[in-house]
């Protein structure tokens, strides 16, 4: 017995060395070597000792041998570390470290993802100055294309993509907030923390219907604990309009509509004195040379942005709070004229932004977010598009700006379009808006039930409503004519009046609304187990949306299962299997299974390379999926349609009663719209400082909903059903490299690089038969153009009579002479091949990006373009003068044909529409290949040794311009944003920061 209790007593003491119990001092620090104030450092194996890491980036906790510990900071990394000894830790979260937010706060490190996923940071996205987050991204993320639009500062946001195009139907991405469907127009810079790019079916498998096309993620700031700090920062911009059309002066003009009226056969418009007259300027109240452009717009206009911030957090509890105010101011002229109100073109924007965190208890979590927007827009009464259309279109020598009896100036030919009195004398409108995002999220550890086991349940409530309010009048008008006699001297001048003076007429009506209701459910787990790991998830997602209008309510369900394996931080699988429903599918199948599988292999932890100072980090990647989606060209297309038909008269005393007849049959056996999904990919780190990623992909898109009457025809059968017999398949290839260096203690410079290559292929559209192989759109990318190929201008009527006949329209000597490609000898619709791309988005899109710093002094770059893109000029007076009483621009005049001019850029002038000159050919469709300087700062940041002295932490002062250069063959108009569009702008800022 003696013994045996010796034997106990020994295995006790044993098992007790084996559980010694150890305090462990540790240092932690992000690749950079700055300590992680705020980093929570835990135990694995007792969820409840949790210890801060403070503003050196030490910290101390409580464990046993053989524990390991989780060093955390939201938004930055995680790492887990095994405890062998009391020796003090030092803990680098580096690259293969950083934590990427999956939906609904499901954190990963980047070593155990298994799908494509691009992240741009704060500190990045911070060198722009733009007023909103989708402008911010031009070439900062691999795999997105962020194209920039035309319009004033609160309607121009980027179009974006994800892989280029992928379907016939709908290709627009999905953008989340906090994991929760957003708009990305109501955030603003300071807000976010990251911003993600979901680029395969393994990244966008958990968001059901909508993130087919891709998805982006944006996560917003949180606080941190033990800590506190302010940040306030400033930014004033200049923006000046580049590329605005060179129209002809009155001189010019009067000579090119008397021309063009010659070619038509017409009368001129203006006499010999007259053209006179506005050759030398000597009757300018009447004969007037008026630059419209330079009379309505300024050379200037100017926005601020005002942000202040506040992060920290104690010990149980972390917040985050932003106010941030933005103001731009347009470009009219006399926009401040009337008394008691403006007409300028303007806005201001004001976000609240408020994120707590607070440990309820060891084991509860609550989560709040709120932001609160209030933002005013105002115009005048004219709408600014409306505006825009009467700069490109009235001419020089319409009439003045005012006349000689003190109206404004106008005529019967441009009723009321005088564009200063459209700015200036119309009233003004103005608009409201009021937008709240609001959600909580309650997190309860579930360990004592087991280790690892979680469940959660958030509820978000979003609500934006939009108001306009409008002061509104007329104006009149009056025009001057002088008679001359035979000599030319002037013997009388008549006048006319139109228009109507109203006073200002108040009108108000709701703009937009919507309200949405989102409900999260999910159970989580999550072990540790030796060298394995395991997670899994189980989520319901209840997706409610009203906007206001008929049939916009929308319901959607998401039910998924995920599920995550990895062993000895070298092999990660992951399977998410998700059904989604929507209301959207009302007759159809209203629920669709998506399940997506993907794997990863980190080679570097292997035991050939993890010694190798050449490979820091290596992994490969793979996944496949199939993702539906609720997207249908038409609500109710599983039901017969009708449509309003002929009249009746009925009754006694016969009325007349509306009838209807059948309209578009139904589907037949509808279905989802389905993305089958494949990738490969590659992460590396090589000599600890260049970054690699690559991935090729394909994708081939199956049912989309597609025309059975033909989806190419230029009329097709009104009724003709809709069938789910479209396929598109997509491929291409993703390529980032980022190089960080540094020389000595001080200089430290940096440089990258990112690529995209995008092509489709229209697999089946029902196409309607083709009587020769190049007219098929089948085959082509998505959005292909087509046109005719331009062989030059006809010389004169023998060369019209010896060449095809010509069906598009009435020709004559001037007018294009095209290509008859199937030898036919006539010239029609059947002469049309593909040419060019398309005018959506770009195959190829890439980006470079440099800078450096030396003691403070620093400076960044990046340079934005595309490729395989085309535009198709048809831009009112650019290249398409005078139609419709239009003005001309001198590239045009100058490059027109004439009887001495044969070899001409440009057909001759006319006053009429001409289907030959103005159809799709070789010339209208033009390269629209560019490379923009997005951005480029010089900045110093003051040293913090002089900052401590003041008590700031930081100080940052920078001049930045953005979008300054552009290199493209279009020259006279913007490759982004051609057409009747506000100006685009180029803009130079100045501003500083500074943090508490």
């Amino acid at each position: 017995m003696k013994k045996i209790a010796l034997l106990l007593i020994l295995l006790w003491g044993a098992a007790a060395g084996f559980a010694q119990q150890v305090t462990v001092l540790g240092h932690v620090a992000d690749r950079k070597n700055n300590p992680l104030l705020g980093a929570t450092v835990s135990v694995v194996e007792a969820p409840a000792v949790r210890e801060m890491v403070d503003s050196t980036g030490g910290f101390k906790i409580s464990a046993t041998i053989g524990n390991k510990l989780i060093i955390s900071k939201a938004g930055v990394g995680l790492k887990y570390v095994k405890i062998t000894s009391a020796d003090p830790l030092s803990v680098v979260l580096d690259y293969r470290d950083e934590v990427v937010l999956l939906p609904h706060g499901v954190e990963r490190r980047a070593e155990e993802l298994t799908g494509a996923i691009s992240v741009l940071k704060s500190e990045e996205l911070m060198k722009s100055s733009s007023l909103n987050l989708s402008n911010a991204l031009f070439g900062n993320i691999l795999g997105l294309s962020a194209l920039q639009n035309g319009g004033v500062d609160w309607e121009n946001n980027a179009s974006l993509f994800v892989r280029g195009s992928k379907t016939l139907s709908n290709n627009s991405l999905l953008v989340v907030v906090d994991g929760l469907e957003r708009s990305i127009d109501n955030i603003v810079l300071d807000e976010v923390e990251s911003v993600e790019v979901l680029r395969d079916a393994a990244a966008v498998a958990r968001y059901g219907f909508r993130g087919i096309n891709g998805v982006l993620a944006v996560t917003t700031k949180r606080g941190q604990y033990n800590s506190k700090s302010i940040t306030f920062r400033y930014d004033h911009g200049f923006k000046q309009p580049v590329r605005l059309p060179e129209f002809a002066n009155s001189y010019r003009y009067a000579n090119a509509i008397n021309e063009a009226r010659a070619n038509d056969g017409l009368s001129p418009r203006y006499n010999a004195y007259e053209v006179d007259a506005f050759k030398n300027g000597t009757y300018p109240g009447v004969y007037p040379n008026v630059d419209w452009f330079d009379e309505v717009l300024k050379d200037w206009s100017s926005t601020n942005i005002y942000s202040l911030s506040f992060k920290g957090g104690g010990k149980n509890a972390r917040y985050f709070t932003v106010l941030n105010l933005e103001t731009s101011d347009g470009l009219l002229k006399n926009a401040d004229a009337n008394s008691g109100y403006s007409t300028q073109l303007k806005s201001s924007k004001g976000n609240v932004r408020t994120n707590f965190d607070i440990d309820l208890t060891s084991t509860t979590a609550l989560q709040v977010n709120i932001l609160g927007i209030l933002g005013e827009t105002n115009r005048p009464g004219t709408h600014q598009s409306t505006l825009m259309d009467q700069l490109y279109s009235v001419p020089s020598a319409a009439f003045p700006v005012r006349a000689l009896d003190g109206k404004w100036g106008g005529d019967a030919t441009w009723t009321n379009q005088n564009p200063v009195a459209n700015s200036i004398s119309t009233g003004y409108a103005r608009s409201q808006t009021r937008a709240l995002q609001a959600d909580v999220k309650l997190t309860e550890k579930l360990n004592f039930i087991t280790p690892g086991l979680s469940a959660s349940l958030r509820v978000g409530y979003d609500n934006y409503t939009e108001y306009w309010e409008s002061k509104t009048k007329g104006f009149n008008y009056s025009n001057n004519v002088i008679v001359f006699d035979q000599a030319g001297n002037p013997i009388d001048t008549t006048t006319t009046v139109g228009g109507k003076v109203s006073q200002l007429n108040y009108t108000s009506s709701l703009g937009v609304q919507s309200r949405r209701l989102n409900i999260v459910t999910s159970v989580d787990y999550e072990k540790v187990f030796g060298e394995s790991k395991f997670g899994a998830s189980i989520m319901h997602h209840h997706d409610h949306l009203v906007n206001s209008g008929r049939d916009q309510t929308y319901n959607r369900e998401n039910i998924s299962g995920s599920f995550n394996y990895g062993y000895a931080n070298r092999y990660f699988a992951d399977l998410v299997l998700m059904a989604s429903g929507s209301n959207r599918l009302k007759g159809l199948k209203e629920w669709a299974f998506s399940p997506t599988i993907s794997a990863a292999w980190v080679l570097s932890n292997e035991n050939f390379l993890k010694d190798s100072k050449l490979v820091n980090f290596l992994k490969l990647r793979a996944s496949a999926g199939i993702i539906n989606t609720d997207y249908v060209p038409e609500l109710d297309l599983g039901t017969q349609a009708y449509v309003g038909g002929s009249s009746y008269y009925l009754g006694d005393s016969p009325q007349k009663v509306d009838g209807w007849k059948v309209g578009r049959t139904p589907t037949a056996n509808p279905t989802t719209e389905k993305a089958y999904k494949y990738n490969v990919g590659v992460d590396a780190m090589l000599l600890n400082s260049l970054q690699l990623t690559a991935d090729c992909f394909f994708e081939r898109r199956s049912d989309i909903f597609v025309i059975t009457g033909g989806q190419n025809t230029l009329i097709y059968g009104a009724f003709d059903p809709y069938a789910n017999d479209g396929k598109v398949d997509s491929k291409g290839v993703e390529l980032g490299l980022d190089y960080a260096g540094k020389v000595g203690r001080d200089f430290s410079w940096f440089a990258g690089a990112k690529y995209t290559f995008s092509r489709s292929k229209i697999v089946e559209s029902l196409e309607t038969p083709q009587p020769y192989d190049y007219l098929k759109r089948t085959g082509k990318s998505i959005s292909q153009l087509f046109g005719y190929q331009v062989l030059g201008m006809f010389k004169d009527q023998q060369d019209i009579d010896n060449s095809p006949r010509q069906t598009l329209s009435a020709v004559k000597p001037g007018d294009f002479k095209y290509k008859d490609q199937n030898g036919d000898g006539v010239i029609d619709a059947l002469d049309m091949v593909a040419m060019g791309y398309n005018t959506v988005c770009p195959e190829i899109y890439y980006s470079f990006n440099i800078g450096a710093e030396y003691k403070g002094f620093g400076f960044s770059a990046i340079l934005q373009g595309v490729g395989n893109y085309s535009a198709l000029l048809n831009t009112k007076s650019v290249y398409k003068p005078l139609i419709g009483n239009s003005t001309i621009s001198n590239d045009y005049y100058e490059n027109r044909w004439t009887p001495t001019n044969l070899t001409a850029k440009y057909p001759r002038l006319t006053t009429v529409d001409s289907d030959n000159n103005f159809a799709n050919n070789s010339t209208w469709i033009a390269d629209r290949s560019f490379v923009k300087l997005r951005n480029c700062e010089v900045y110093y940041s003051f040293p913090k040794q002089l900052l401590s002295k003041i008590k700031l932490n930081t100080a940052k002062i920078y001049v930045r311009g953005v979008d300054l250069l552009c290199f493209d063959n279009l020259d006279i108009v913007d490759p982004e944003s051609y057409g009747v569009n506000y100006p685009t702008l180029k803009s130079y800022h100045v501003g500083l920061s500074i943090g508490f």
